[in-house]
């Protein structure tokens, strides 16, 4: 099998299937069709699917007619089926693991997307996974998914994790010269995913196995974190000595040896439940329901394991464990509670109502099971739709029979005891217990609505050993939410008695740059005689970086909460995003005109786009927060606050 590859490799025979056709996958895409190869792309986009057919790109990096040439030469063709996939010989996912700062990230694109490849995978092809996550994941997600299907990694299918490195709006170093760093399962995964990428780009770098190639991921972001902390706490210090922070990182700029520039900002750029909902707790004292905010308050005040910072709390409780459902043998058991988690938090919230009654307050963008086509997969709860199943699993010699509501055994507690009423009244107007659809060891109930409900400051999430996953109130399952990136490697060595002390105090600093931004702002109006408060505030860039419409890492939106919640009037503009969800609010970006200039009491600039007119910004804005340095050389007729 991998001497066959290897020679449709050379031969450039090969046909690459690429999963995720975004700022990553599209690029790659691309570098691989002008390379000579085949490419097939697929994305749940079909607005995406419909623009790539028609030679249209949606991509900054990539341009109409390099995408209409490979359209046209039949080298590179886009669809919403992964069925196309089976003629594949090697498939690259390079799906989203969504990341606000060093918080969570949510892995259920990549469930998505490894459940709808594995039905096509077949004998001698190779998967590469590509998206950003936590070192295990390859081996185990990817891999139980293909072993259980009966293949022989390194012999039947290849598997190998390659972090993407693609820096969007950048045209120095694109996927053909910026190196490419892959680990393979297997010495032999390892071969034939380098050859393949080798077709690509320039310098293939080896490392030992998928889990050291997704760790240079996380050092390379770990880098990134520490190193715009130290320089945002320089900045602070400077404005402290009055000192001209952009002056002094020029300068040292200039030094050719072992100085690398960052600059400062207003932050750099996850998923969990209300803490009004209940899990199920076991102990040596037996089996208790209790409210995420209860059982987080308890352990809080008790001698346990944890990792605290600016917004987020992490404990490691010893001997509890919680009810969960395994999805491949479809028992419910009791597995151990590694992490409790509790944070800030500034998104949307939503309401999960099922035909029978059931109620879940979630995050928009935590992983929800459903049962579909027989099988339990992950949807973000802003992706779920009415008619959708939910699985509830059936009960334990340790649980009431039957369905896991639990009424009998809250009720007991004096927990939620009206909720549990309105539950009941609803269940029965709605859909008796018999109409329930059942399979072996669940039953489902049907999504009747999910409605926007109204923001909290702070959410809760569980991580579960082995099954990942958690049963909550009425007996609903959801899938875990696993904390990455540089706090979740700063969490995992304390857990080994190590304190990684530049990882949490960069995360320390770093939290608290968007309300500093607000407070210059603040201070600044207050010195011109106007309040915060009903003060016109307009937040020039909402992409988390220049020339880009990603906002989903954007500290521009802890900004501009932050303003909603001091109650300033905000506004925004940004070319590259014409609309922007704030909490409960849609806003539309503001015409950038010297009458809405003037009208703003104070602009802050956030996102230092190219295509922004910073002359005129310097030339009618009446007061400016300057947080990326971007009207530097320019007369301004207004105040302007650097950072």
């Amino acid at each position: 099998m991998k001497a066959q590859l290897l020679q449709r490799i050379q031969d450039r025979s090969v046909v690459v299937g690429v999963v995720g056709l975004g700022y990553v996958g599209l690029p790659l895409a691309v570098a691989f069709g002008q390379a000579g190869v085949r490419v097939l792309g697929v994305d749940v986009d079909a607005n995406k699917v419909a623009r790539l057919s028609r030679g249209e790109s949606y991509v900054p990096d990539v341009s109409d007619s390099q995408v209409a040439e490979l359209v046209r030469r039949g080298s590179l063709s886009a669809t919403t089926d992964y069925a196309v996939l089976h003629a594949a010989d090697a498939v690259i996912l390079c799906v989203p693991t969504p990341l606000r700062k060093t918080r969570d990230p949510d892995l259920s694109y990549i469930v998505n997307a490894s459940e709808s490849l594995m039905p096509h995978v077949r004998p001698g092809q190779l998967v590469v996974l590509e998206s950003t996550t936590y070192p295990g994941t390859t081996e185990e997600v990817l891999e139980p998914q293909l072993r259980a299907r009966g293949f022989r990694i390194g012999e039947d299918v290849f598997l190998a994790f390659s972090p993407e490195r693609i820096d969007p709006g950048n045209r120095t170093f694109t996927v053909r010269n910026t190196p490419k760093v892959v680990g393979g399962a297997t010495a032999a995964c390892t071969e034939v995913a380098a050859a393949l990428y080798g077709l690509a780009v320039e310098r293939v770098v080896t490392v030992s196995s998928t889990r050291a190639a997704e760790m240079v991921k996380l050092l390379e972001n770990t880098f990134r974190a520490v190193n715009i902390g130290l320089v945002n706490e320089v900045a602070l210090m400077c404005a402290r000595l009055g000192v001209d922070v952009w002056e002094v990182i020029d300068a040292a700029a200039t030094k050719p040896y072992g100085f690398m520039k960052f600059t400062p900002g207003p932050g750099i750029g996850g998923h969990c439940l209300s803490g009004q909902e209940f899990v199920f707790i076991k102990d040596e004292n037996g089996c208790r329901a209790i409210r995420l905010k209860d059982l987080v308050d308890e352990l809080e005040a008790q001698p346990t394991r944890r990792l605290s910072t600016t917004d987020t709390l992490i404990l490691a409780p010893k001997g509890l464990s919680t009810l969960s459902f395994d999805a491949q043998s479809r028992q419910t058991c009791f597995k151990p509670l590694q992490y409790v988690s509790r944070r800030a938090f500034r998104g949307r919230m939503l309401e999960v109502l099922t035909q029978d009654g059931r109620r879940l307050t979630v995050t928009d963008g935590h992983p929800m099971l459903i049962w579909r086509d027989g099988e339990l997969v992950t949807r973000r709860a802003e992706a779920l739709q009415p008619g959708d199943e939910l699985p509830v699993p059936l009960g334990t010699s340790e649980t009431p029979a039957g369905e896991i509501d639990l009424i009998a055994h809250l009720s007991e507690s004096d927990i939620a005891r009206a909720r549990l009423e309105n539950y009941a009244r609803e269940r029965s107007k709605r859909m008796p217990i018999r109409q329930h659809i059942h399979y072996d060891g669940f039953v489902t109930v049907k999504v009747r609505s999910i409605t926007e409900t109204a923001p909290v400051d702070v959410v809760y999430s569980l991580e579960v050993a082995d099954t990942h996953t958690f049963v909550t109130s009425y007996g609903l399952l959801v899938h875990n939410c696993i904390p990455v990136d540089p706090l979740y490697l700063s969490w995992k060595l304390k857990a080994l008695n190590y304190t990684a002390r530049f990882i949490e105090l960069a995360d320390a600093i770093n939290g608290q740059m968007p309300q500093h931004v607000v407070t210059l702002a603040a201070e600044a109006l207050n010195e011109a005689g106007k309040p915060l408060y009903h003060a016109n505030v307009l937040v020039l860039g909402a992409a988390y970086k220049p020339d880009v419409d990603d906002v989903r890492e954007s500290p521009a939106l802890d900004v501009m909460i932050e303003l909603q919640r001091r109650h300033a009037r905000v506004s925004y503009h940004d070319p590259h995003v014409p609309t922007l969800t704030l909490g409960a609010e849609t806003l539309a970006s503001t015409p950038l005109t010297a009458d809405s200039l003037q009208a703003a009491d104070c602009v802050i600039i956030i996102t230092a786009h190219t295509t922004i007119d910073w002359a005129l910004v310097a030339e009618h804005a009446q007061l400016v927060i300057d947080t990326r340095n971007a009207l530097r050389g320019r007369a301004a007729k207004a105040r302007v606050i650097k950072l």
